[in-house]
């Protein structure tokens, strides 16, 4: 029997390798699998729902990957799927041919680096050094560039746009190099298991495609106006100190027009305040349809980076239980399908009763009512974590690691 290496997902990671957890000593997989004769190890994160974690664990167990010339098979559950993914994206070709991975619930999100990082680079910390030892040289000499290299104004120009225009290249092929991780390169060492009613999957795929509404035209008319109230109000205040300010410089009209004064400041502030108003009434028509799109795509945007765990910069093109895009996925009998439905079904009637029981009680006794439902709940009522709770679903999974 072979290498297994375990890799858990999200929320699910502990400092200790011993417990009751599926990839820990002690954990009933674990067990399974060691039954089973397979040399098994457990790879830890931090299992935060981060990009930053799950890049940062890719890369560490990419670098035990690659110090390994023994054939392996990665047990992934969840978004460590996604760490094994983007692992194996790192690796040589001839480093991941000897990797199999068979993954449990795995939400692939096909990842897109944050735009910032195709500013930086080997050709970008020479350029910027360059310049810098131009600029501090020029002062400590007392010459010129010119003076010192002995070139014309238009050799240093002709030099300087090679510089920018290679630059700028090296700039458009980190763009092109750094969008398409080809995940196509590493889909065909996959074998994805999910079941067609993991809740995690599903809710991921219905964020990518949810279309947010928040803003609408009718409901973004009055908070536009709204909201410019305090630049009429402003403006008002503005014209008054201008006006003491006017009246200031010629005390001597002021202090012979004094009557004035006291009437001219409420008039002149009562018509900057309508002159606002109705300014703000007529700019609100046509704002009220170019801010929902605006609104709602923002809205939308943090819901999905939220979610998505996507807090280094990085977007995605696609979310889905495949490791490419159009790929299939290990379709389960349906008898265990529905074994592992029931599994899920049983636990959580016998749970759901003491919902409200509980609510009440972290109300009451001012507790945190997440923590509360966090200690009474168990990994059971879920199907996305019950996997390994069945024993036909083990059995059916450490069938898939001994022939992937």
């Amino acid at each position: 029997m072979g290498r297994v290496i375990l890799i858990h997902g999200t929320f699910d990671g502990d400092e200790s390798e011993t417990g009751e957890r599926w990839w820990q000593k002690g954990g009933a997989m674990r067990a399974d699998l060691e039954a089973a004769g397979h040399q098994v190890e457990a790879f830890r994160w931090s299992g935060e729902n981060s990009d930053v974690a799950r890049m940062k664990a890719a890369q560490a167990l990419a670098h035990r990957l690659a110090e390994t010339d023994d054939e392996v098979t990665l047990l992934a559950h969840s978004h460590g799927g996604n760490v094994a993914r983007e692992a194996l994206i790192l690796l040589k070709p001839d480093e991941r041919a000897r990797i199999r991975t068979v993954s449990i619930g795995t939400p692939f999100l096909d990842r897109v680096p944050p735009f910032t990082r195709n500013l930086w680079g080997w050709e970008t910390l020479l350029l910027v050094s360059v310049f810098a030892i131009l600029i501090a040289i020029q002062p400590v000499s007392g010459r010129s560039f010119e003076e010192m290299s002995g070139l014309s104004d238009n050799e240093i120009l002709t030099g300087f746009g090679v510089i920018g225009v290679s630059w700028a290249l090296l700039f458009l092929w980190r763009i092109v190099r750094n969008r398409a991780a080809n995940y196509t390169d590493v889909a065909g060492l996959f074998t994805p298991i999910t079941h067609t009613g993991d809740e995690a999957v599903a809710m991921l795929q219905m964020a990518d495609r949810q279309k947010i509404e928040a803003a609408t035209v009718a409901n973004s008319r009055s908070t536009i106006r709204l909201a410019m109230m305090p630049l009429v109000f402003l403006a008002m205040a503005g014209s008054v100190v201008w006006l003491l300010y006017y009246f200031a410089i010629n005390w001597e009209v002021a202090y012979d027009e004094w009557q004035g004064l006291l009437v001219g400041i409420p008039l002149f502030a009562a018509g900057t305040f309508f002159a606002g108003v109705i300014l703000t009434t007529f700019l609100s028509f046509p704002l009220s349809y170019v801010a929902p799109p605006v609104l709602n795509g923002i809205v939308q945007s943090t819901i999905k980076s939220s979610g998505l765990g996507l807090d280094s910069g990085a977007s995605y093109r696609r979310v889905g239980p495949s490791p490419v895009a159009g790929g299939k996925v290990q379709t389960m009998p349906s008898g265990l399908e529905a074994t592992i439905s029931d599994h899920a079904n049983a636990a959580l009637s016998g749970r759901v009763g003491l919902l409200r029981e509980v609510l009440t009680t972290a109300s009451q006794k001012g507790i945190d009512p997440m923590k509360a439902l966090d200690e009474t709940f168990t990994w059971d009522e879920l199907i996305h974590t019950a996997y390994f709770r069945v024993p036909a679903c083990r059995a059916y999974i450490l069938e898939k690691v001994g022939t992937s």
